[in-house]
């Protein structure tokens, strides 16, 4: 199931949104594309976007309190 959001009166995807968001802010986690595109599977997304051609890295690390998170980063754009 896609779920489209309409923006400025263009419909944009989870994925447009989040691909945009990698393009404009260099990196992302699962708690930020929670909070802010409400996307419950960033890995599903990240996945979409590579398969559109571009390259998305990935790093574990961990917070203050220690708990892991993963964050991921535009390498190249698509196309």
């Amino acid at each position: 199931m896609t779920i489209t959001y309409i923006i400025d009166d263009k419909r944009k995807t989870q994925t447009d949104m989040i691909y945009e968001h990698l393009v404009k802010h260099g990196t992302l986690t699962n708690v930020e594309a929670a909070a802010m595109f409400k996307a419950r599977s960033l890995t599903k997304r990240i996945h979409e976007i590579k398969q559109r051609g571009a390259e998305v890295r990935s790093e574990w690390r961990r917070d203050s309190m220690g708990q892991r998170y993963v964050r991921y980063w535009l390498v190249k754009k698509v196309g």
